[in-house]
């Protein structure tokens, strides 16, 4: 489209075409940074098809959206014990520590939220499960 301070109207032309053959059925991919331009609950895609002329009768419009993320390993949760205080480690601060009273749950949040280690078990006089979730 016309670079700005042009204003773009409805019967304004396509100034370029996405690929050198000109087909209506050639990818045209915009990749938009996440953290800049979407915002937390909802977003608007407005989308405007412009043709490069009047007479042509190829004009298409798809769209899909995709969200990529990283894959995050998982944490390895360790414990080690320094006299009768067992403490959990594990590394990095993307997980949070939870805990039950027995393997199936439930499972709460350790107050605070715990998100990194070390955490020691204060309470070890009570048989805890524990388990870091995202």
């Amino acid at each position: 489209m016309p670079a700005a301070p042009l204003a773009i109207q409805h019967a304004t032309f396509a100034t370029a075409k996405p690929c050198s053959s000109g087909n209506a059925d050639c990818l045209d991919e915009f990749i938009v940074d996440v953290g800049t331009f979407l915002l937390p609950g909802d977003n608007v895609l407005a989308v405007d098809v412009h043709n490069q002329g009047a007479r042509s009768t190829d004009i298409t419009f798809g769209a899909r959206v995709l969200l990529e993320e990283p894959v995050l390993p998982p944490p390895n949760l360790s414990i080690s014990r320094a006299g009768v205080v067992p403490t959990l480690s594990w590394p990095g601060t993307t997980f949070t520590l939870q805990r039950a009273d027995s393997p199936s749950g439930p499972w709460t949040n350790v107050p605070g939220p715990v998100t990194a280690g070390p955490f020691a078990v204060t309470d070890s006089a009570v048989e805890r499960y524990f388990r870091l979730t995202r």
